[in-house]
């Protein structure tokens, strides 16, 4: 991976990520969810790619999507848990997510402590142009500009009412 080209991060603060594969749940609960999960992503996927300087690279990607939570998940439940969001930004790229000539996706996933936040949990997407060259550059890189927590707070509760148009329930959204 060249010099020029910049690896793009942004974290969805407060968004915890969890398996529904086994979780007995009503599917409106879980529709529910997996639609402010996918609107959530798809808005700061379309934030982070506009931002100054905007990306103009349109692909191949690797994207990491990394899950950070105070205990982990097995892989494969780690994959279930992040559909949503990889949903999202794959809409946001207006690319189809299976589609592997246009980007591999690649999960990963921190404790907090881990990941150097003091959130309980967020979500943490990586876009690298192209494909990777080695397995150290797999952890996202810390965003260069830290959102304080406030700020953090207001813009995860304006995507909750534009993408779910009701409130979270307990836990979902950082307190």
């Amino acid at each position: 991976m060249s010099e020029a080209v910049k690896v793009r991060v942004f974290t969805i603060p407060g968004m915890r990520l969890v398996s529904l594969a086994n979780a007995r749940t009503h599917w409106a609960e879980k529709a529910r969810i997996a639609k402010h999960q996918r609107g959530s992503a798809g808005v700061w996927t379309v934030k982070a790619l506009t931002a100054s300087p905007p990306v103009k690279y349109r692909g191949p990607w690797t994207i990491v999507i990394c899950r950070i939570g105070p205990r982990k998940l097995d892989s494969d439940n780690l994959a279930i848990s992040a559909k949503h969001v990889r949903d999202g930004v794959a809409d946001a790229l207006g690319i189809d997510d299976g589609d592997e000539t246009k980007v591999k996706w690649l999960y990963d996933q921190r404790t907090p402590k881990e990941a150097g936040t003091t959130q309980r949990y967020e979500v943490r997407v990586a876009f690298y142009p192209g494909s990777l060259p080695s397995a150290s550059q797999l952890t996202p890189p810390a965003e260069p500009a830290p959102t304080p927590a406030s700020k953090a707070k207001s813009l995860a509760r304006t995507a909750t009412r534009k993408t779910s148009g009701k409130g979270l329930r307990s836990g979902e959204v950082g307190k």
